[in-house]
């Protein structure tokens, strides 16, 4: 049986699992309901002590995921074994959420998108107003094991995301780590897939993805802020 300890830290739930999540192990998602039902919005689940996670413990974990997404709140997960973060990549759970090294980190988190939401609402509320660049993205699918990067040509560019003409498309959801250069700004940062081109609509348009900045850091989106309202400025 799956031994779980409840903690908390201010507003969050931290959940603490010991042994294998198999079949044996539905009260996984017992204790995220439990937790979504007492009323917490933010819940970190720590694998540290986790010995093995089969086929039946990815469905639980996807699970108890979506009804944390649901309840519209948020779930961490930390300290992920390495064997079992190459089987969260193998199906794709690399893709759906983020794991953090430890519990600071995933506590943190909560609070830097939080940062991140009183940056985009105070300061620059024009946000999804883009702005047309020169300059170049440079991408490959995050966790790549090869350093070759793909290069593509900035369209526009807003506070929250990049349009780009390229030749190499990732499908929707893809994780990318990505590379903007333009004029005398260059910024490291992830994004998220949330549009392509479609070859059977847009038979003459060039290809094209839609890149969402994903998971940001209050800094990054800083200087993404202040880079695109010093072009929004001249404009007026």
């Amino acid at each position: 049986m799956l031994k779980i300890s409840f903690n908390t830290i201010r507003d969050v739930m931290v959940l603490e699992f010991d042994g294998d999540i198999n079949v044996d192990a539905a009260n996984f998602v017992e204790a995220v309901g439990w937790s979504l039902a007492k009323g917490y919005k933010k819940i970190v689940c720590n694998l540290e002590g986790v010995n093995i996670v089969d086929y039946v413990g990815i469905s639980l974990i996807a699970v108890a995921y979506k009804n944390v997404i649901n309840q519209k709140a948020e779930l961490r997960i930390c300290h992920v074994p390495t064997h079992v973060a190459r089987l969260f990549t193998v199906v794709g759970l690399d893709r759906v959420f983020e794991y953090f090294l430890d519990d600071e980190q995933a506590l943190k988190s909560f609070h830097d998108e939080k940062r991140i939401a009183r940056v985009l609402s105070r300061k620059f509320r024009r946000k999804f107003k883009r702005i047309s660049i020169g300059g170049i993205v440079e991408y490959q699918r995050k966790g790549a094991f090869d350093d070759t990067f793909y290069s593509a040509k900035i369209v526009n560019m807003s506070a929250i995301g990049v349009f780009a003409a390229c030749d190499q498309i990732f499908p929707v959801g893809e994780i990318l780590t990505t590379r903007i250069k333009a004029e005398d700004f260059a910024i490291e940062l992830d994004t998220r897939v949330v549009w392509i081109t479609d070859r059977q609509v847009q038979k003459q348009d060039p290809h094209s993805m839609g890149l969402e900045f994903y998971h940001i850091s209050p800094e990054n989106q800083g200087k993404i802020v202040d880079f695109v309202e010093r072009h929004l400025s001249r404009l007026h």
